[in-house]
């Protein structure tokens, strides 16, 4: 998605003002950073994901060990596409305004 430019410039010229995004990638977030789009909801159908949580601020338990979870090739493919001083999507992925949950079920 990042190499078709006629999309990009598509969407930005959308002047969309809000933007959804599945938590599975960093991808979409660069998109949104690149089109202007000014605010944007990050989503996910499961519990809160750990490093979603740790972007955001929310504390872990600290019996807990996160997996790894890096944006680095995906932050060098818009590096190298679009603009070699792309912001790092995991910054990026910090200043979400809004993460959208689904709420945890009792059991």
């Amino acid at each position: 998605m990042v190499e078709n430019r006629q999309f990009l410039e598509w969407v930005a010229a959308e002047k969309f003002d809000i933007a959804f995004s599945n938590v599975v990638s960093l991808c979409p977030i660069g998109i949104i950073h690149y089109t202007k789009i000014p605010a944007w909801i990050w989503l996910d159908s499961t519990a809160l994901v750990d490093y979603v949580a740790y972007y955001m601020g929310v504390p872990l338990i600290p019996s807990y060990t996160p997996r790894k979870f890096s944006a680095d090739k995906e932050t060098k493919i818009f590096r190298e596409v679009v603009d070699p001083n792309f912001p790092d999507l995991v910054e990026l992925a910090k200043k979400c305004p809004l993460v959208s949950e689904s709420p945890v079920v009792r059991v």
